[in-house]
């Protein structure tokens, strides 16, 4: 009896952790978005943008990859190297991420 206790014990904790991480992600992610509103400055959209794809990297590809295009938009039109590089990392890592 005391097995089946302690059991129930981690799958309920288990549970509980799990969205509380969740919702820890959720926060980041409606933080970098309120943060991407209200910059101006094009350097700092390609690094909130990279960021946005990296959290949702493994939840949500389409926007993912949706944030790492308009990161090499900005990126090109501004013939930024740097941030270039730092975009096609992060599709390179999308890439991985969808087994491609």
């Amino acid at each position: 009896m005391r097995n089946v206790k302690t059991g129930l014990l981690f799958i309920a904790l288990s549970i509980v952790f799990c969205s509380v991480a969740i919702g820890q992600d959720r926060l980041k992610i409606d933080s970098l978005e309120s943060q991407l509103r209200s910059v101006s400055s094009d350097s700092s959209q390609i690094l909130i943008m990279i960021n946005l794809s990296k959290e949702y990297e493994y939840n949500d590809y389409n926007l993912a990859k949706k944030y790492a295009d308009q990161a090499l938009a900005i990126s090109d039109q501004k013939n930024w190297n740097w941030a270039k590089g730092v975009t096609y990392k992060q599709q390179a890592n999308l890439n991985v991420a969808r087994g491609n």
